[in-house]
């Protein structure tokens, strides 16, 4: 009884009335077609209704009735999920709420409610197992812990945490005061949220300081190195915090040393072709760099992601015949593990577009591909471009970037119109373009577009992907130009000079037919090409931070202090600093620190943001703190952030205390800024309203941000 088989009762009829009903010109078959018709549509109903019985299988609109009759409060989500995403999400909701009904106010159940309603990694904790209490008459056997173990909790120089089991005193505020909540009681239950994510690099370049000093940043800064998470099964017991991405500590690190170092593990140190095997690695703090080293060992600080060795003992196999030199250092690389939020500027997350050119030039410092360097890589399009017997296929093309190295060069791209060139990083991987100098001196990525005599093509157009631009200035020049960036870093850095303003890291000097960021990072943008007979340079800017280093720095540069001469289209974006273009085509869902001054103020519109009330813009709709002062609430739309400092792992993130009228104040009910696609706010609000139904009762439960 299938669709190839419309009159199933027919076939059911034994064959003499079949072959009389052949002899009489099918009249029973005909009947039997109309009553079949409604026989399949009533098969069809019994079978829906059949599957209505489950939540796995029901029509949408029975899960709701699903959720009414277990008593779950489906979590309110934005309109631009989509019909089909929410009902997936509703169902997913209410099929793990009867799989948590068994394990009803247990820590594992609360763990995994808190895990499918965030997606972060969560861990829940009894605060009575933290907890000096005396001896039970009753339970003489279970003597409790009478003395703090000086080598956990804050005394042994990290903080205290769901993995402390330091014995402290009772708080007897409760964890959940709107006050001020307490640390924790004999009934208080804590269930911590890491918000943030591991970005991992593998085999990549450590940046040499010293003899025999190194950093794991290829740029050389101190970094905070983290823990690389490991799966864990659903039902395993907990271990610590190695499927967490939890900032990884000294202490954690000496004493289990073979959970955070080697192969496949959060930390891995290869000198030349050999990793350093773990009995030679010393955990140590090289806040001061030691004038002697332990012999034969490799000292190495996570806290500060640095580390320290003899270099004569890890000399080159290699130093070339006939050579009286001493052996060459061989290269320092390693693995490790560094948090981020997510979803800005260069990691090892990104992935190329599918959609780019197929010609495509492979570079890789480290070796393996045909191109050592992207200016190579760069000399061999251009041959190829000229070469008449490749001229066609060459006009498109991509450069992809294979490894973390770093790559020092002043880049030259011409551009003729039509051609379109792709340069951006392979999956998994986060290149750095990097200039030397110090002060106002930048290395530049100079594009310049051609003029083709008669060519009637459309402007030249350059994708940035998954880069990072270390003091390197994105110079546009020439001719109209396409210059998308996707995911890219263009590294804030601070001039000379008393102000120590940051320098632009995107400087247009022609008309550029568009410039567009989308989930980049970027110091200031310069605009410098003249105005006279030309439209504004259209720039777009979406999910990405604009940093001028302080809300009284312009943020956007124009012509002798003359307003920039661009039309902006910015769109869930944070700006730390002032505004001061010539249009503003929209600005929604954004935070902008300082002031917005637009020249042109007839079209245009600014709506759902965050701006100073003086602003001089086009029409302003549903804009903090406007609408909060005429709601007599100035002081909840005010925006704190984690951290304004870039390279900090919370960089640009708002703080989990901002008043709602930020962390929801998009149009879409979202939080405004660059984080906006996180849901941050929505997913608290949705643990708070399902987490209640979980807790055992006379239980004190808070939720705690751990990251």
């Amino acid at each position: 009884m299938t669709e190839a088989d419309p009159n199933p009762l027919y076939e059911l009829v034994p064959r003499l009335y079949q072959l009389r009903d052949t002899e009489l010109g099918y009249p029973l078959r005909t009947l039997l077609a109309a009553v079949s018709e409604q026989y399949l549509e009533l098969l069809g109903d019994v079978d829906r209704l059949y599957d209505d019985w489950f939540i796995e299988t029901c029509q949408p609109d029975r899960i709701r009735q699903f959720a009414a009759l277990l008593g779950v409060q489906l979590s309110s989500r934005p309109a631009s999920f989509g019909a089909d995403l929410a009902a997936a999400a509703d169902r997913r909701q209410v099929a793990n709420a009867l799989a948590d009904r068994a394990g009803k106010g247990s820590l594992a159940a609360i763990e995994k409610l808190a895990q499918d309603v965030t997606g972060w990694p969560v861990r829940a904790v009894e605060s009575a197992a933290g907890i000096a209490r005396t001896a039970s008459v009753r339970f003489s056997h279970a003597e409790p812990a009478t003395v703090a173990d000086l080598r956990t909790g804050t005394i042994a120089g990290y903080p205290a945490g769901p993995f402390s089991t330091a014995i402290s005193r009772p708080d007897l505020r409760r964890v959940d005061s709107e006050r001020q909540p307490g640390a924790g009681n004999l009934s208080s239950v804590l269930v911590y949220l890491w918000r943030l994510r591991p970005d991992l690099a593998v085999n990549a370049p450590a940046a040499r300081l010293a003899r025999g000093r190194y950093s794991f940043d290829s740029l050389g800064n101190d970094i905070h190195l983290a823990v690389a998470p490991v799966a864990r099964a659903w039902w395993a017991e907990p271990a610590g915090d190695i499927d967490l991405a939890a900032p990884l500590h000294r202490l954690p690190l000496a004493r289990e040393l073979a959970d955070y170092y080697g192969p496949g593990r959060s930390v891995l140190v290869t000198i030349g072709d050999r990793p350093v095997p773990r009995h030679r690695v010393l955990v140590a703090n090289l806040s001061r760099w030691p004038s002697r080293l332990p012999e034969g060992m490799l000292c190495l600080d996570p806290v500060l992601g640095r580390l320290a060795f003899d270099e004569r003992e890890y000399p080159d196999d290699c130093p070339g015949e006939g050579s009286d030199d001493p052996p060459a250092q061989p290269p320092v690389r390693v693995n490790y593990a560094r948090l981020v939020v997510g979803g800005l500027g260069a990691g090892h997350d990104h992935r190329p577009a599918p959609d780019r050119p197929s010609r495509l030039y492979r570079v890789a410092a480290s070796g393996g591909s045909p191109y050592q360097t992207i200016g190579a890589a760069l000399a061999a399009w251009v041959a190829d471009r000229d070469d008449p017997a490749t001229a066609e296929q060459a006009q498109h093309a991509s450069i992809e970037i294979g490894d973390d190295d770093v790559y020092p060069e002043n880049l030259a791209i011409d551009l003729q119109p039509g051609q379109w060139l792709y340069l951006c990083a392979a999956a998994d991987r986060r290149p750095v373009i990097a200039g030397s100098g110090a002060g106002d001196e930048l290395a530049t990525l100079a594009v310049r577009g051609r003029r083709a005599a008669g060519s009637q093509s459309g402007p030249a157009r350059l994708d940035l992907h998954g880069l990072y631009l270390h003091r390197t200035e994105l110079n546009l020049s020439g001719q109209p130009l396409a210059v998308g960036l996707d995911r890219c870093t263009l590294a804030p850095v601070r001039g000379g000079g008393r102000r120590a303003r940051y320098l632009p890291a995107i400087c247009v000097r022609s008309p550029a037919s568009r410039l567009r960021l989308a989930g980049c990072i970027s110091g200031p943008i310069r605009i410098e090409f003249r105005e006279a007979g030309q439209d504004p340079l259209p720039v777009e800017l979406a999910d990405s931070v604009l940093d001028a280093g302080a809300a009284n720095e312009q943020a956007l540069l124009g012509r002798e202090r003359r307003p920039a001469y661009l039309r902006l289209d910015l769109q869930r974006g944070t700006v730390f600093g002032r505004l001061n273009v010539r249009a503003i085509a929209v600005v929604a869902d954004s935070i902008i620190t300082g002031l917005v001054e637009s020249e042109l103020r007839q079209h245009g519109e600014v709506h759902h943001s965050y701006l100073d009330p003086r602003s001089r813009t086009p029409r302003r709709s549903h804009c903090q703190p406007e609408q909060a002062i005429a709601e007599g609430a100035g002081g909840a739309a005010v925006p704190a952030f984690d951290s304004t400092s870039f390279g900090q792992p919370s960089y640009a993130r708002l703080r989990s205390a901002t008043g709602p009228l930020l962390l929801t104040g998009a149009a879409d009910g979202g939080e405004l800024g660059a984080f906006h696609d996180l849901w941050a706010g929505h997913r608290l609000a949705a643990l708070q309203d399902r987490l209640a139904e979980f807790v055992p009762p006379g239980t004190d439960l808070d939720i705690r941000l751990a990251t």
